[in-house]
């Protein structure tokens, strides 16, 4: 007796019947399958990749190994401002700062 709703068996005997006849349908299966298989030619799928995919695996390979930061161009720019030769130019700053707070209201 099975469940109307879902299909399941009910009682021990209907799920143990249930797996007796599920083995001998595997067994079924995997013996065609089988002889499909020795039967057919090798028809394996094959996966070919593009020049433009390669390229791709490259850049990522490249850019892994690049630091996320010059240190040697924030050394230098450290330097050049303890050192007075770096212009800063506050107006600039002082309206990007204001540009940035506005876009943030």
């Amino acid at each position: 007796m099975t469940n109307s709703i879902n299909g399941t068996p009910r009682n021990r005997a209907d799920i143990q019947s249930g797996q007796s006849n599920k083995t001998s349908t595997t067994n079924n299966a995997t013996d065609s399958t089988e002889s499909s298989t020795a039967n057919s030619t090798n028809t394996a799928d094959k996966v070919s990749i593009t020049s433009e995919a390669n390229k791709i695996r490259e850049l990522q390979s490249s850019l892994a190994n690049v630091p996320d930061i010059d240190m040697e161009k924030v050394e230098s720019i450290k330097k050049e401002i303890a050192n007075g030769n770096y212009p800063i130019d506050h107006e600039r700053i002082a309206s990007n700062l204001l540009d940035l707070e506005k876009s943030l209201s």
